[in-house]
């Protein structure tokens, strides 16, 4: 019998998470259509209240570039991008030698996907305003994005020349180093990403990705830091519980995934599911495994895996109408998976022999 272990590929899941939030997260921040300190409802009421006004403000003031910048940013709050875009077009058409319109337009064109209008308004603002080093970082970013890395390695130089101490080019030189293989020299730009810049976060989770392998425990100092910086962390605290599940010291990963649930995020079905994992394939608990996978399915109904792995346990527990139920239900989110297969067919040749 084979049940779905998850194991170290959800390193790659957390390190794919990381890279979005890395380079983006201010961008995904800005451009939230709630504010996550406030009520959600007030908020967009509020944000529509405001677009009337400054609407109000533009019929008597038309040529003011600085009415629409701020009504675009009324406009992201209630998630109106595209009309949020028309008013920076309109600010740009008044004033274009203002370079936070230019910063602005470009993040709501990453939004949309629109790499290459993004880069196009930054490389006009570029040609404004050659040593400023926020239009260089974005343009690097989106170089980046697109994998472009020579150019962006290029934009990444010229900021070093005006200013050696910006913990953004590191980290983005440690991403593409990483993505070419070099862990080394991704490592060592990471830790000069967090000496220009001690509250670094994404700097300190990448360092404890990238270490997990290495023989000392310094993926865990890393993980630390990040967690100083960031409490309610939920890459670091899974990526804790990672290095220790990996290294067989399950106590150790039993109490980060139960802090996790406790303090961090109970609604992760991930870590529900490591925990029924380490109940079921180190403990032979499989009542208490089972139960941890139907937590996991409350919070992802299709979770073919944790329906796979209850089979397994009703298989373990000889319960085989519910094993096969769940095999089935398997079958039924994941047609043709070898696994929901072979245990059904295991179940049916089982109540063959015993008949």
């Amino acid at each position: 019998m084979h049940c779905f272990a998850l194991n170290f590929p959800f390193n790659k899941l957390i390190m794919n998470k990381l890279l979005i939030i890395s380079i983006f997260f201010v961008l995904l921040y800005a451009c939230s259509s709630s504010d996550k300190n406030n009520d959600a409802n007030t908020s967009l009421n509020d944000s529509i209240d405001y677009v009337q006004e400054i609407t109000m403000k533009l019929r008597e003031n038309p040529n003011d570039p600085e009415l629409f910048f701020q009504r675009a940013e009324a406009y992201q709050k209630i998630n109106k991008i595209e009309n949020a875009i028309n008013d920076l077009e309109f600010a740009l058409k008044i004033d274009s030698s203002e370079t936070k319109y230019y910063l602005k337009i470009s993040d709501f064109y990453m939004y949309l996907g629109k790499s290459g209008k993004a880069k196009a308004k930054l490389e006009k603002c570029e040609l404004l305003y050659p040593k400023n080093t926020e239009v260089l970082l974005k343009l690097a970013q989106i170089h980046f994005f697109v994998r472009q890395y020579n150019e962006s390695i290029n934009y990444l130089n010229k900021i070093q020349e005006i200013d050696r101490n910006i913990g953004e080019v590191y980290f983005i030189k440690a991403l593409i180093y990483n993505e070419n293989g070099d862990t080394t020299n991704a490592v060592r730009n990471l830790h000069v990403a967090v000496g220009v810049n001690t509250n670094y976060y994404e700097a300190y989770v990448l360092l404890g990705l990238l270490t997990a392998n290495d023989k000392d425990t310094a993926s865990l100092d890393y993980y630390r830091n990040a967690i100083k910086i960031k409490p309610q962390s939920y890459e670091a605290h899974y990526n804790m519980a990672m290095f220790y599940q990996e290294r067989e010291m399950i106590k150790q990963a039993k109490n980060m995934y139960n802090y996790i649930i406790e303090k961090v995020d109970s609604t992760s079905s991930i870590t529900y599911f490591n925990l029924a994992y380490l109940s079921m394939e180190k403990d032979k608990d499989y009542k208490t495994a089972i139960d941890f996978y139907y937590k996991a399915l409350q919070y992802k109904p299709n979770y073919f895996e944790a329906h796979i792995n209850i089979g397994f346990c009703y298989e373990a527990m000889k319960e085989y109408q519910k094993a096969y139920e769940n095999y089935k239900i398997a079958l039924d989110i994941a047609p043709n998976y070898p696994l929901a297969i072979d245990g059904m067919n295991r179940i049916e040749k089982y109540v063959t022999e015993r008949d």
